[in-house]
């Protein structure tokens, strides 16, 4: 991301809408390899590109965390580690929404779900 403001200027928005989602499973079932995996994606991937967005938001942004309907539903028997991780993106919003008032950066999260006919 340090070159994006070489290029274009200041960054003024940012979208985390990454995401891995596994074959559904049963906790049991799910390798740590997995979870990883998951966590890695969904996680890790939008703190850190969360942290260098901010770096070069010297004016004020928008932060717009994607996260899931199965992070208040848990998604038992399917994808519980997907859930989870989504989970985190709620907590990582609301923490950065109250970190980064003061410095007019507005974080906030969408959370899509399945609609059934």
């Amino acid at each position: 991301m340090g070159t994006v403001p070489k290029q274009f200027g200041a960054i003024t928005h940012l979208v985390n809408n990454a995401g891995s989602l596994m074959k559904q499973s049963r906790l049991i079932d799910i390798s740590a390899e997995r979870i990883r995996k998951v966590i890695n994606t969904n996680v890790i991937g939008s703190f850190i590109c969360c942290r260098e967005a901010i770096k070069h938001m010297p004016f004020g942004g928008s932060i717009v965390n994607v996260g899931s309907a199965a992070s208040r539903l848990g998604a038992p028997n399917e994808y519980i580690d997907y859930a989870a991780s989504k989970g985190a993106i709620d907590s990582l919003t609301t923490g950065l929404s109250l970190e980064l008032a003061a410095q007019n950066i507005r974080v906030n999260c969408v959370r899509p779900g399945c609609i059934y006919p």
